[in-house]
């Protein structure tokens, strides 16, 4: 996503030629080098993107490839631009021919989502790149006609975008109360410009509209939420953000946008034991000027140690299914990642396990979470039948896997949450994820063929921690503080109000450091604090908050309440921290 500062532009031209002149290869690098959208920015790089867009016109003419030189220029213009209302398209890339032999259509399966039943209503500009291929009102009338047509898919519309759209999403249930079912949380659209994450989901409906059969099987043992399209706004402007410029999946803990407090809070509603997270990603960047990213589907589960373990081994038991049943279709698999270069070494970096994203916290209801990528923002069109058959093979897997073993499945995520609540260990603050090697498949940019390339690997398999500490008996604090109470609540967290008076002894955190960060990251400038931990007896007047930590939830209250977390409300100055300062969340022990 474009940098959210302007840059200033008064270069004069003598400023610009004295500087040295990149060559494809290397304005190629930059595009895929810049940070990653996660704490910091890529404003301080803006200026120098903007003088290298300057000299890519020199480039061009000494290159034999002017036509890659010349689809730089608007690669470069758009990563030095800031954002703009409804105006934040990221240009097409088209592979090269010997790329895109690697990514045939898939045979043998049927995808029964709009712009496969009806490829008529699929628009001319999906091919340039400049929307997706389902429009709002086809998505909302192709939902409605399923519900209409089968009794066991409800459609629900109360919940709206910044903008006022719809943003429809349905129960799939046989209706039957009182039997022990699995409760599947399925999303799709998160960020507005990957499209096949919605189709994928579309093409689920309509699996469980066109096969009755598979859909009572699984209706026996499941219950489901389908939203096919989180963010209506950022579809309708084929962009990834929210209409607000906000990145929908960065704010799952800070809980800035109300969009995304009124979808988490019919997440808690729902309380999943499974939950998926349907994207695409970026794979047209060159890596280290010549190699292109091979994997049709990354998928990865839950890292937080702070998940009850079997849940945790349970989640990459599945992951391991999805990529026999991908890999049986002759698709390339492997656990999500970004890329970065540096004096040609590649590293890939894994998810670890902080709360901002939707997949990521979502194990904090003790639950199985999936996030699933295919390979196709930037790609318009192009491979679309493969990328949207990646996304329903994983699942179609989930969803089988669930119900072949629904006992194993079933039980273990229960038992695990009634574990996590009733245990006494110490509760994962920080920590930092491990970094191995390993070799991984990559497309040559120049021949297409498939290559072993060694890479340095950061990863949370396991990641090392830094920072543990017991897990309180509970918080309390005073209504002062109303606004944490809310957003604990909107993340399914029970909490209390006091009905009376608080004195007791309790640790208070004195911050000792408070580091604040140089650049904005959605707005905000986080403070990492490192405390030490006193004790004493404090008295929370009546209405004041108390959080019991013996509930299932309790994971979001470690998340949001310990200060020294990377997502917690002490870093995003929702809790404002100076060195010297008690901590106002006092943990009762």
């Amino acid at each position: 996503m474009p940098c959210r500062h302007r840059v200033n532009e008064r270069f004069h031209k003598r400023q610009l030629d004295s500087l040295p002149r990149p060559s494809v290869q290397g304005l190629t690098s930059l595009t895929t080098s810049l940070p990653k959208r996660k704490h910091t920015s890529r404003s301080h790089m803006a200026s120098f993107v903007l003088v290298h867009a300057y000299h890519a016109y020199h480039v061009i003419s000494t290159v034999h490839d002017h036509n890659s030189a010349l689809n730089l220029l608007p690669v470069l213009a758009g990563l030095a631009a800031g954002d703009r209302y409804a105006s934040n398209q990221n240009p097409t890339v088209i592979d090269a021919p010997q790329v895109a032999a690697n990514f045939p259509d898939v045979e043998g399966v049927k995808l029964l989502s709009p712009a496969f039943t009806d490829p008529g209503n699929v628009p001319s500009t999906f091919a340039n790149g400049t929307s997706g291929p389902t429009s709002q009102s086809l998505l909302e009338s192709f939902v409605k006609s399923l519900s209409r047509h089968n009794g066991w898919i409800t459609y629900n519309d109360q919940l709206e975008s910044e903008e006022g759209r719809k943003i429809p999403y349905v129960t799939v249930s046989n209706g039957k109360k009182g039997d022990k079912k699995l409760r599947i949380w399925i999303q799709g659209g998160q960020h507005g410009d990957e499209p096949a994450g919605d189709q994928g989901v579309l093409a689920l409906l309509g699996k469980f509209a066109g096969v009755p059969k598979w859909s009572w099987r699984v209706l026996e043992k499941a219950d489901l939420l389908i939203l096919p399209r989180y963010n209506v706004d950022g579809v309708a402007y084929l962009q990834r953000a929210l209409a607000s410029n906000y990145d929908p999946n960065r704010d799952h803990t800070v809980l800035e946008r109300q969009q995304t407090r009124i979808i988490r809070r019919l997440q808690s509603e729902f309380d999943p034991h499974i939950f998926t997270d349907n994207h695409e990603y970026t794979g047209v960047n060159p890596v280290a000027q010549r190699y292109i990213r091979a994997q049709d589907l990354l998928v990865s589960a839950n890292k937080n140690q702070n998940v009850n373990k079997d849940i945790r081994t349970l989640n990459e038991a599945f992951v391991k299914e999805i990529f026999s049943a991908a890999e049986a279709k002759g698709l390339r698999v492997g656990p999500y990642f970004t890329t970065s270069v540096a004096n040609g070494t590649i590293t890939v970096v894994e998810p670890d396990a902080h709360a901002q994203a939707n997949h990521k916290g979502a194990g904090n209801y003790q639950a199985l979470t999936f996030l699933i990528e295919t390979r196709g923002i930037r790609l318009a069109d192009q491979h679309f039948q493969r990328r949207v058959v990646s996304q329903l093979i994983t699942l179609e897997t989930i969803i089988n896997k669930a119900v072949d073993e629904f006992d194993t499945v079933y039980n273990t995520i229960e038992n695990g949450r009634k574990v996590f609540i009733d245990s006494q260990d110490a509760i994962v603050v920080t920590y930092e994820q491990q970094t191995t090697t390993k070799n991984l498949a990559f497309i040559s940019a120049t021949n297409g063929t498939l290559v072993d390339v060694p890479v340095r690997s950061k990863n949370s398999d396991p990641y090392s921690v830094t920072l543990k500490r017991s897990r309180p008996k509970a918080y309390v604090f005073s209504r002062a503080w109303a606004d944490v109470a809310e957003r604990l609540r909107v993340l399914g967290v029970k909490v209390d109000v006091l009905k009376e008076d608080f004195t007791g002894t309790v640790e208070a955190l004195v911050v000792q450091t408070a580091e604040f960060a140089g650049t904005k990251f959605e707005g905000i400038a986080g403070t990492t604090v490192t405390t030490n931990t006193t004790q004493r007896v404090v008295t929370i007047p009546t209405g004041g908050y108390y959080v019991e930590t013996r509930q299932k939830n309790a994971g979001y209250a470690f998340v949001l309440l310990e200060p020294e977390g990377e997502a917690s409300l002490a870093y995003y100055n929702k809790i404002p921290l100076e060195k010297g300062d008690e901590y106002p969340i006092f943990r009762v022990v």
